[in-house]
């Protein structure tokens, strides 16, 4: 049966609850004297403060140092290996051995009643104890176990979650383990002094486990996270063995020494950095699993590095302890938190943003104790003189250059930035029609961000959005109602960023600038269209019409009228109305028609197909075609006195193709021996205007002018009409 998410936290609350209450129950069963003590290294306990309320007030004061405890079987050694906070440092089973088994006397002597203990100086003491009350559980006990509860309940909820993810099972076993190591550390870690050797013998095999399995299952998780390395989970059962193996070496002692143990833990630990090469040559090409491998691994290194530096490492080495093991499980919940951050992919990109700045950050720790060991071990200076000299040669040589080289990268990429929103800028204001501004500004996000897919379609963005963790970045389009779609920045080597938004914005308010720059110019050049207009139809309109008139009844009222039809021409171009294809073609066959009964000639439309009505034409494709068409009947009668003039109009593929062939004298020489005049420069200039061309051939019974016009910038009626 499932769990639902709401179930299975409540089963990790009571989990955490439990081992709460257990710990806070075992550490109650520790015996308080009410006494401060510390090493004496040369000769045992020195008493360092009697609390006010201790049992033992007037029998012990500040200054007595205690050398042995007496029993009837003989005395018992009190010196510093029974103030050791982690009994796993003593180094060797014997010493471990015989810790366990004189913190069992001396606690099944305080459980009679009284400790009598030995005095350095001479004379004996009788210690007596009272129970421990919660109120007197010290914040470093509290902060063991708030810490392993929060780690355990941060991978415990994205269990929850993701209950069939085996990263999310192998990240809430690591979260156990760190639960029950920090559980079982806080209770015998906060004693004053005396502990039952047995239960303290089953907590320190309770914390061995839980480091074991934490450590483990962290390799496993690594083996099938942010890829499954192998088709079966092979991986994971051997290092969950491995952690096995480790907990039985300890448990029975089978290692020669307690050095061992944190260095098997090491080892067990290595294998992630192996792990970690694999999954980074994996992830090549894929900048979302990247980007989660790259804040995992800074989670983990992070954490355990620092611990493995100031726990496992000294302890490996027989090295006091720089900093209390409790205070450091911190940093295992931080790396709690950046894994499951990691694991939910929650904002990676933010995430892959800050990866750089973390290990910026670490490293200059780590370069500090660096520097202090160094000087330390060479020098042979003082702990504190060799954390001064390290942190003056990190301040003034590390930091300044580090910060040197950022800034130098930050005015780098500052500086190409401006450089590329020059050229964007300019690209984008240099055009001068609206398809092919947003074509423009298509190029400009390509060439900006990058990416193996950008798509138009339509919809709503009620701004620029980064999606699907980072891969895709959604921007308004500059057509109304559309949004575009930007997948896999640089080519698919990473993610979509904050600064991307950033500079998506500033492209998005530039294209728009742009087209209302350029909606500016036309409305500008429409006014002044107008005004042209209403000259040419008021003044040299009106003087056309009165020519007309004047010269009625001869041939000069021909070019007067033909004068006032050019004029109407150049006004409906002007006036830049789009009408449909089929509607054009219907004025160019009535006015050739018009001049084949005034003229005489026979005229043949022939029409290949049927237009379709909603494909539009602009004025000026109307007026120069019809213009063409005009031309070339004028050429066939005065030059070729053609009698028979075929036009034939087809659609090609986005293309207009326009024939007209006559029976007329030209047909008779060669089409390379034809000299050029104005009529066919007229043609083929007109032609040119619209991006076509025309060309003359020997038709069948005279001369063929073959024109061909693309129709790229036709839309449809509706749409061109609304515009």
């Amino acid at each position: 049966m499932r769990l639902s998410p709401q179930r299975l936290m409540a089963a990790a609350a009571l989990l955490v609850a439990l081992c709460a209450g257990g710990a806070v129950h075992f550490a109650l069963r520790a015996p308080v004297l009410g006494l401060r003590l510390a090493a004496d290294t040369a000769e045992g306990l020195r008493v360092l403060e009697v609390a006010p309320d201790s049992p033992n007030q007037g029998r012990v004061a500040p200054g007595d140092v205690l050398r042995a405890a007496l029993t009837p079987a003989g005395a018992i050694a009190l010196d510093a290996d029974l103030l050791v906070e982690e009994p796993d440092q003593l180094g060797t089973w014997a010493r471990y051995n015989g810790f366990m088994a004189r913190q069992s006397a001396l606690a099944g002597l305080l459980a009679k009643g009284t400790l009598e203990v030995e005095l350095a100086e001479g004379g004996r003491r009788t210690l007596t104890h009272r129970p421990r009350h919660l109120t007197e559980l010290p914040v470093l006990f509290w902060w063991q176990v708030a810490v392993g509860a929060m780690g355990f309940l941060l991978a415990a909820g994205v269990l929850a979650f993701r209950v069939t993810d085996w990263p999310a099972r192998h990240f809430t076993l690591s979260g156990l383990g760190f639960l029950l190591f920090s559980s079982a550390a806080a209770v015998y870690s906060t004693r004053e002094l005396v502990l039952d050797g047995g239960l303290f013998l089953r907590l320190s095999s309770l914390n061995q486990y839980g480091a074991l399995l934490f450590t483990g299952a962290l390799a496993a998780l690594l083996g099938c996270y942010p890829r499954r390395l192998g088709r079966r989970p092979v991986l994971p059962r051997v290092l969950y063995a491995l952690t096995a193996v480790g907990y039985l070496a300890f448990f029975f002692q089978w290692a020669p020494d307690l050095s061992g143990l944190p260095a098997f833990v090491l080892g067990l630990f290595s294998t992630t950095f192996a792990l970690a090469f694999v999954q980074w040559w994996g992830t090549r090409g894929r900048p979302a699993e990247r980007a989660a491998l790259k804040w995992f691994l800074l989670s983990i290194y992070l954490g355990t590095c620092l611990f493995a530096g100031f726990v496992l490492i000294p302890s490996a080495l027989g090295v006091p302890l720089p900093a209390s093991q409790g205070l450091m499980f911190a940093v295992f919940l931080f790396m709690f938190a950046g894994i499951a951050l990691g694991i939910t992919r929650y904002r990676l990109f933010e995430l892959d943003r800050w990866w750089f700045q973390a290990w910026s950050w670490f490293l200059g720790g780590l370069a500090v104790i660096l520097f202090d060991f160094a000087l330390a071990a060479w020098l042979r200076l003082s702990q504190v003189g060799a954390l001064g000299l390290s942190l003056a040669l990190v301040g003034w040589v590390y930091f300044p250059l580090r910060q040197g080289v950022w800034s130098w990268w930050q005015r780098k990429a500052s500086n190409d930035r401006e450089n590329r929103f020059g050229q964007w800028m300019l690209a984008l204001f240099s055009t001068t029609r609206e398809d092919t501004l947003r074509a423009q500004w298509h190029a400009v996000l390509r060439g900006e961000f990058a990416p193996l897919e950008l798509l138009e379609t339509q919809g709503t963005a009620p701004g620029v959005r980064v999606a699907q963790d980072g891969l895709t970045l959604t921007v308004p389009a500059l057509r109304p109602g559309h949004v575009v779609t930007l997948r896999h920045p640089a080519r698919g080597s990473r993610l979509f960023r904050r600064e991307d938004v950033t500079a998506a914005e500033v492209l998005v308010g530039m294209g728009r600038r742009a087209l209302e720059a350029q909606r500016e110019r036309e409305q500008g050049a429409l006014a002044e269209r107008g005004r042209i207009m209403r000259d040419l139809h008021d003044d040299l309109g009106a003087k056309l019409l009165s020519l007309v008139y004047i010269t009625s009844g001869g041939e000069g009222e021909q070019l007067a009228r033909s004068a006032v039809r050019d004029m109407r021409d150049v006004l409906d171009a002007l006036e830049a109305a789009p009408c449909s294809l089929a509607e054009a073609v219907a004025d160019w066959r009535s006015e050739a028609q018009a001049r084949a009964d005034t003229v005489g000639f026979r005229l043949e439309w022939l029409t290949a197909e049927e237009l379709p009505e909603g494909l539009a034409v602009s004025a000026r494709q109307r007026t120069n075609v019809g213009r063409i068409l005009r031309e070339a009947i004028t050429n066939a009668i005065k030059h070729a006195r053609a009698r028979h003039i075929t036009v034939r109009v087809a659609l090609g593929v986005d293309r207009l193709e326009l024939s007209v062939e006559d029976d007329g004298a030209a047909g008779a020489g060669e089409p390379e021996r034809w000299g050029p005049g104005v009529g066919t420069r007229v043609v083929q200039q007109r032609a040119a205007d619209l991006g076509g061309s025309a060309r003359w051939e020997q038709g069948a019974r005279g001369c063929r002018v073959e024109v061909d016009v693309p129709l790229e910038g036709a839309t449809p009626v509706a749409l061109a009409r609304a515009q």
